[in-house]
């Protein structure tokens, strides 16, 4: 069977659009398929990566530690809510990552002591109560000429005016605690003093039932005092959480980024190849049209 020059071109023509074409389609299948053409999927690399940098730049535990300290804790918890709500609503977090669960407990666990500790009264309502308490105290002993208790109960009223409670200037949650150990101490002073004195029972029994109108301001204080000790030490567990997530979370962007740069090169290469087949061709119907126009020249 003879073959003229018009059939061959055509039959040439249309097998290399053919190959041109499959091997096309074929790499875009591969490459979508890998994820490599979803755009989707490569703003989820990147975005990811500046996801983990925000969330490390965020210092939530130094945050909260700082507004803990100076015993703004409502500001603190301010912190925590805006954090949870930014990390909720972050999809390029793989939520079932085990480092990432740790630190959601962690995180919950802070968050919970931060809610009961808001839910106390404010401390300047607490010590603005127990300043005025313990000056009715001081006049208590001093109407009755107790010079002892009103000596000790006077020094109690300059350790709290110190505090200067009405302007809100307990400044650090290390004076709040000095405060409970003052308080404390200047209670125990003052009944192991009536109990050794040679006052009547029924006066003893009255000056200790004065001490007794301190109970709920000292409860609270003491109950938040323990609420910052436990907050502290949940605060630590929470860093070195996020620090563990934020290592892993850091490696699976890095290595997703690797993998986007390999295939970055796969494409490279095979465009490279594409455009090698291409020149190929060409060259090869150059070729054969020169053939073609010697055999017509002999003719």
């Amino acid at each position: 069977m003879i073959i003229d020059k018009k059939n061959l071109g055509q039959i040439y023509h249309r097998s290399v659009l053919t190959v041109l074409i499959v091997i096309s389609v074929f790499g875009v299948f591969v490459f979508h398929s890998q994820g490599f053409l979803s755009f989707e999927k490569v703003r989820e690399i990147y975005e990811g990566n500046n996801a983990t940098e925000d969330l490390k730049k965020s210092n939530i535990v130094s945050s909260i530690k700082n507004e803990a300290n100076k015993n703004q804790i409502r500001e603190a918890y301010k912190i925590m809510v805006d954090f949870e709500k930014a990390l909720t609503g972050e999809k390029n977090i793989s939520k079932s990552d085990l480092k990432f669960i740790d630190f959601k407990k962690s995180l919950k666990k802070t968050s919970g002591i931060l809610y009961e500790l808001i839910s106390l009264p404010y401390l300047t309502s607490i010590y603005v109560v127990l300043k005025n308490k313990a000056n009715d105290l001081h006049l208590f002993f001093d109407s009755n000429n107790w010079k002892t208790l009103v000596r000790l109960s006077a020094r109690l009223n300059a350790e709290l005016s110190t505090s200067n409670l009405e302007r809100n200037e307990i400044s650090s949650f290390k004076k709040t605690q000095s405060l409970e150990n003052i308080l404390n101490a200047s209670f125990s002073k003052m009944i192991e003093v009536t109990n050794s004195s040679s006052l009547p029972q029924e006066k003893k029994d009255l000056i200790i039932s004065r001490f007794n109108v301190f109970k709920t301001e000292m409860d609270m204080l003491r109950k938040y005092n323990g609420q910052m000790v436990e907050l502290f030490l949940a605060l630590g567990e929470l860093e070195k959480k996020f620090q563990d997530w934020n290592k892993t979370s850091a490696l699976n962007v890095s290595l997703n980024k690797i993998k986007f740069e390999t295939r970055s090169k796969y494409l490279f290469y095979s465009l490279i190849g594409l455009i090698f087949l291409m020149i190929l061709f060409l060259s090869l119907d150059l070729y054969l049209n020169k053939y073609f126009v010697k055999n017509d020249q002999k003719i």
